[in-house]
């Protein structure tokens, strides 16, 4: 891939192209486009499945530990957030074998404004993965290294490979037996023809040589996997691997955790700043180095960890030479305990879906009702995060008061602060199209700025051929929870980006900022019609840019600033208050998931499936044939049924009009969206409910 990314790995990437209408209408009306809700402990899943623990970091999604209310067990559920879920679940579910955790069940379930999630049901298994342990004995280690070959055998003969095989994806199932699970990067093969289906995951450290320099794996790119696993085990970290003038690359890039996580920088001097995936494909050219004592495992792995793969053992030869080495598994140790968890970001965090937002606590929530300032009758307050948390400030002020600073606060607060100026600041004053040029896109047909398409929180370029739209960049801030931060694949400087697997409409990559703990930008290329544009390269062309202007400093703020009774000042969570959405059953109501801004919304009922979301947007208000036209306290409004799925409804209320980009007149949307698993007609008499309250918030204009 150009500009950014990692190659061809495990599942190597090709551009596929589809259909997709006119401005996205794939994504619903009024909403930010694939923006989800939270997900926290308590909450019940697919109707059956209450979560209890977690989450617990996975390579390709998040794992929670969940009760079957149905066959009262316990169950490990993985929330997949990228890419298609049906190559994993398709494997595993298939696959029954003693070594590999069973999956029990997959389901996908539809979020409001948002990607249907999908979720794996498995197995639970309570001794915890091999990651961060004390090293054992060779022995030991050879015993587990059988097990481990024992699934693989079975999964190859299954025409599949694992391809991601480490610590992390073992777990210890009691009595001194291991199960491996996570097949996130599963690989199908038919003897030596492999078929790729997209880019997906591997892990530094653990990948054979042949993957890392961009070749489609083979059954013994998993017997190398296994042999660095195994060596981590004992030595307490994967191999290192030195190259050309790059030092030793792998002791910092994957020996930096067992679950390899890569380091930000590798030993080739002071002064290097080469990526370290770049420099993990240069060291494929040098020597793979075992510098641990590992006893009568050294000739074993020294063949496994070859670099020609044709000179490795197949995994029947390694079987049985582990089998030697272990001896009697009544003579052996018990598994050593995991260290203690890292109590600041895990160190293999799951790749965060676009659309994620924050949950703001009760003890915030309070505080924002507390503070909000009132113009006249209608309430104004700033859903502003700070770089490293969730708290708001107001952002309403009477005259006289001191103007706000870039960064939402006033000269006199900063300077007794003494802090320095943010790179995004406040969030309802950074301008999203600060992060893009359309001129940038220029050699890929004609380009056109677009920043009143969408939510505040985007920016959009629009490409045409023709007179023909067809693709949509966009640029989307989106919230993160701070303890789910995004994967690096890639750093420039203070910015990290992963790209997510290309699909045939759409290609995203995922930006964040040291330092930013609470915000993940998207940067997303779509066709708008079906042509054969090279998504993830304009995709690349976009981050490219955005990166560089998040290099440079703090971003520019919008200008002209938006009238102040836009809906930008306003707070979606405080359009509805406890009485407001008491007319819904069981609803939480001091617990909301916010979005980017405090521009949307979401909301749970603890006792029934229901949800509720409200988002402020700025499209043209729906055409009278899609829905049905009502009056809520004066404002055209329209009740649209099933416009997010069966059984959802949303209603559109008119808010403050407004001048666009062009001069013309737009109008600003409170969108109100009501879903679950009951009736449609109850699903539009809850939203309009909660449309006429909100209705009376919205300010005049």
């Amino acid at each position: 891939m150009a500009g950014v990314g990692i190659g061809p790995v495990c599942g190597y990437a090709s551009a596929t192209f589809g259909t997709r209408g006119p401005r996205d209408p794939a994504a619903p009306r009024g909403s930010v486009a694939d923006e989800g809700g939270a997900v926290r402990s308590g909450m019940r899943i697919g109707r059956r499945y209450r979560l209890t623990k977690g989450p617990i970091s996975g390579g390709m999604g998040e794992v929670w530990v969940a009760h079957d209310e149905e066959l009262n067990r316990r169950v490990a559920l993985k929330r997949v957030r990228a890419g298609d879920v049906g190559a994993e679940a398709g494997a595993q579910a298939k696959f029954t074998h003693p070594r590999v955790v069973t999956m029990h069940d997959v389901f996908r379930e539809k979020r409001l404004w948002g990607r249907a999630e999908s979720w794996l049901v498995m197995e639970y298994v309570d001794g915890g993965s091999l990651d961060r342990r004390a090293p054992m004995s060779p022995q030991l280690a050879a015993h587990i290294g059988g097990q481990i070959a024992e699934a693989l055998e079975a999964l190859h003969a299954q025409g599949l490979l694992h391809c991601d095989i480490k610590p992390a994806n073992v777990v210890d199932a009691g009595g001194g037996s291991v199960k491996v699970t996570d097949f996130g990067a599963v690989y199908r093969f038919d003897g030596m023809s492999v078929t790729p289906r997209g880019q997906s995951g591997f892990t530094l450290g653990f990948a054979a040589p042949e993957v890392l320099d961009g070749k489609p794996p083979t059954p013994r790119s998993d017997v190398f996997s296994l042999g660095a696993t195994m060596y981590a085990l004992v030595a307490g970290a994967p191999p290192g691997r030195r190259g050309p003038g790059a030092g030793n690359v792998a002791k910092d890039t994957a020996a930096s955790s067992l679950s390899g996580e890569p380091s930000e920088a590798s030993e080739c001097s002071e002064s290097c700043e080469e990526d370290p995936f770049v420099a993990a494909r240069r060291a494929t050219h040098g020597r793979i180095e075992m510098t641990a004592r590992v006893g009568p495992l050294q000739d074993l792995l020294e063949a496994m960890l070859r670099k020609d793969w044709r000179q490795r053992p197949d995994l029947g030869e390694v079987r049985r030479a582990l089998a030697e080495v272990a001896g009697d598994p009544r003579e052996l140790p018990t598994l050593p305990a995991r260290e203690t968890e890292p109590s600041s970001p895990p160190t293999d965090p799951p790749v965060w879906w676009k659309g994620a937002v924050a949950r703001t606590s009760a003890v915030l929530l309070a505080a924002v009702v507390a503070t909000v300032m009132a113009i006249d009758t209608w309430p104004i307050s700033s859903g502003s995060s700070t770089e490293t948390g969730t708290s708001r400030t107001p952002i309403a002020r009477p005259v006289g008061t001191p103007a706000a600073t870039p960064n939402g606060s006033t000269a006199a607060q900063s300077a007794s602060r003494n802090e320095p100026i943010s790179v995004i600041g406040d969030h309802r004053t950074v301008d999203p199209c600060a992060l893009t040029d359309a001129s940038a896109f220029q050699r890929f047909g004609r380009t056109e700025l677009d920043r009143d398409y969408g939510s505040f929180a985007r920016c959009d370029v629009i490409l045409s051929a023709n007179d023909t739209e067809t693709v949509d960049i966009e640029i989307l801030f989106t919230s993160t929870p701070a303890a789910n931060p995004v994967p690096a694949t890639r750093t420039t400087g203070r910015v990290r980006v992963t790209p997510q697997p290309a699909e045939s409409r759409n290609c995203d990559r995922l930006l964040t900022v040291d330092g930013v703990r609470d915000t993940t930008i998207v940067v997303e290329a779509k066709l708008l019609e079906t042509v054969g544009a090279p998504l993830c390269e304009i995709a690349d062309v976009a981050t490219e840019v955005a990166v560089d202007r998040l290099n440079r400093g703090e971003l520019a703020r919008r200008s002209p600033r938006p009238p102040e009774n836009s809906l930008l000042y306003r707070d979606a969570c405080a359009m509805l208050d406890a009485k407001a959405l008491g007319v819904v059953p069981g609803i939480d109501a001091r617990n909301p998931d916010t979005a980017f801004g405090g521009w949307g919304c979401d909301w749970r009922s603890t006792t029934d499936d229901i949800q509720v979301g409200l988002r402020f947007d700025r499209p043209e208000l729906p055409d009278a044939a899609d829905g049905r036209v009502v009056k809520l306290d004066g404002r055209q409004s329209i009740v649209l049924p099933d416009d997010d799925g069966k059984g959802t409804c949303t209603v559109e209320v008119t808010g403050p009009t407004y001048s666009d980009q062009s001069g013309k007149k737009a109008v600003e949307l409170v969108s109100i969206a009501v879903g679950g698993n009951g009736p449609t007609n109850r699903s539009c008499d809850l939203a309009q409910a909660l449309a006429r309250s909100a209705a009376l918030r919205i300010p005049p204009g």
